[in-house]
């Protein structure tokens, strides 16, 4: 084995680590031309700075925290780290893997499978690193505080059993999956699905994080949470390391974790090409050998549309604004709060009113309709060529569009409003109002994408970047909060004073004059210009 050539293939896949980071060093480029850049340490260097700074973030945090006197709240902290190493680990793996489309270019090289697999595994552990060294941190703290210095060693013979269990498990994971996903019609879907996961993931242990932080009280008693299986065991060998429940928790599963090391080692390294690069390239040619049943030209262009939206960015791009709201409710869910249950029907201009400035960020330049229309690149021209109306193509694509864009939130706000108890006028009303709005604003920044229309970009951020659309993103989240929610400050002041229910029947009549005339505009001009 050539740990040169390892070196090597690992500056060149560490560049499908994270794509993200790929369009950060391309812009950079074509501001400064003339500067020279090293793609792949740059690379490196963003995956070190956010290592150090979540390192020294969380150790900070743990610090505060007493996980000798609280071990439920060590496991339960233990637990979300290496549950979100694991999806960032996978994450980078799937991407270097299989994302990569490399392996064609490697095989008749004389390279060896496992120099190739272990370069790629190498080049994967800066994504996984930044959520596995606040571990090492919290490791260090606790031991220190339960053995004395010599915890220190201690600590870092744990976090290395970690690094390999969490490495492990991500190879498998990512082996089980990447066998079926080479044998899918569906890759990019699966990609941009997984991006998504990995970020709601994120945002939800943060959550968690963060409310377990500010409800921890170290002047209480009974405040400790339940010890957690297997995560126990790295507390019970530093307390009781012979105990029954030590081998249950850390000696056992360290065992199943070395064989699943010699699997991967014995098993799938060697056959690492035949089922990657050969099974992929065996079942394209099944696909394009196979005959497809003929189909109504409506449910041809529906399935084109969907087509074009398997992008991990621009799905998260789209539904990233809802996550801000969530994330404020729900550790008042977790609270046990009832505060929608005193809501009285009266308010329901209130809930129209929320949902008119949820609708309003929730339509922004970088969402499904922002860019629905550059996103068929050369197939744009295509279309207009066809004997085919090209404005009834360009309305049914925005219907596609914005009722998948509008459907997923509307779907999750209903569970949150039913979990809520919130009444049904006022579910309505906020329903109601968060679907006009978003329809009518997406046809804005619908039209807008047709007046900056780009077909020949790479990047899907080029397109989010188009005629100042981070700042129009920008701008319209300040609208959000210092305008919307003053005027909901104004109409609850309002209602006060005045009868609540002809204070709510003026808001929702304005917001319906509102919205019919910015549609009216919207028809004239854009839907009535439109050739």
């Amino acid at each position: 084995m050539s740990w040169s050539t390892i070196w090597e293939l690992t500056k060149i896949n560490v560049l499908y680590s994270n794509p993200q980071s790929m369009s950060q060093i391309k812009k950079k480029r074509e501001k400064n031309p003339n500067k020279t850049y090293t793609a792949y340490k740059s690379v490196m260097r963003q995956q070190l700075f956010l290592i150090v700074l979540f390192t020294l973030i969380f150790f900070t945090n743990f610090s505060a925290v007493d996980f000798k006197a609280f071990p439920g709240v060590f496991t339960q902290y233990l637990a979300s780290f290496f549950i979100m190493s694991i999806f960032y680990s996978f994450s980078a793996m799937y991407s270097i893997f299989y994302d990569s489309k490399d392996l064609g270019l490697y095989a008749p090289l004389p390279i060896k499978q496992s120099e190739v697999y272990l370069a790629k595994v190498i080049s994967s552990l800066g994504m996984g690193a930044v959520f596995l060294l606040p571990i090492l941190a919290m490791l260090t703290i606790t031991y220190w505080r339960i053995m004395g210095p010599i915890g220190v060693v201690l600590a870092v013979i744990n976090f290395l059993i970690i690094f390999v269990t969490c490495i492990t498990l991500s190879l498998l994971f990512n082996h089980l999956l990447g066998r079926l996903v080479v044998k899918s019609q569906h890759r990019k879907l699966f990609s941009s699905l997984l991006m998504i996961i990995v970020t709601v993931v994120w945002i939800a242990i943060w959550v968690y994080l963060n409310f377990s932080s500010t409800h921890y009280d170290v002047t209480k008693q009974n405040v400790d949470r339940p010890l957690l299986p297997y995560f126990r065991g790295f507390y019970d060998i530093a307390v009781h390391p012979f105990s029954t429940m030590s081998i249950y928790n850390f000696y056992l599963p360290l065992l199943l974790v070395l064989l699943l090391v010699l699997i991967i080692a014995k098993f799938m390294v060697p056959r690492f090409y035949q089922e990657t690069l050969y099974s992929s390239s065996a079942h394209q040619k099944l696909r394009k050998n196979k005959a497809y049943k003929d189909s109504s030209l409506g449910k041809t262009l529906v399935r084109h549309h969907l087509s074009t939206i398997q992008n991990g960015p621009l799905l998260i791009q789209t539904y990233l604004p809802l996550l801000f709201p969530l994330m404020m409710l729900i550790p008042g869910f977790m609270n046990g709060g009832n505060l929608f249950e005193r809501i009285s029907q009266s308010f329901f201009g209130i809930a129209w009113l929320i949902g008119m400035i949820m609708g309003v960020m929730s339509a922004t330049p970088s969402s499904l309709v922002g860019v629905g229309l550059s996103l068929e690149k050369e197939n744009y021209y295509v279309f207009k060529a066809l004997p085919i109306n090209f404005k009834t193509f360009v309305k049914q694509k925005y219907l596609v569009l914005a009722g998948l864009q509008i459907f997923i939130p509307v779907l999750i706000l209903m569970s949150i409003s039913l979990a809520a108890n919130l009444s049904l006028l006022l579910l309505i009303n906020f329903l109601v109002a968060y679907i006009l709005t978003s329809f009518v604003m997406g046809q804005i920044f619908y039209s807008r994408d047709y007046r900056l229309l780009v077909l020949n970009w790479q990047d899907i951020t080029h397109l989010f970047n188009r005629g100042g659309g981070q700042w129009l993103i920008f701008s319209l989240i300040l609208g959000g909060l210092f305008i919307g929610l003053p005027l909901v400050i104004l109409a609850i002041v309002l209602a006060q004073f005045i009868n609540p229910w002809l204070i709510s029947l003026v808001f929702v009549l304005l917001g319906l004059s509102t919205l019919g005339l910015l549609q009216f505009i919207v028809n004239r001009s854009f839907w009535k210009k439109l050739n």
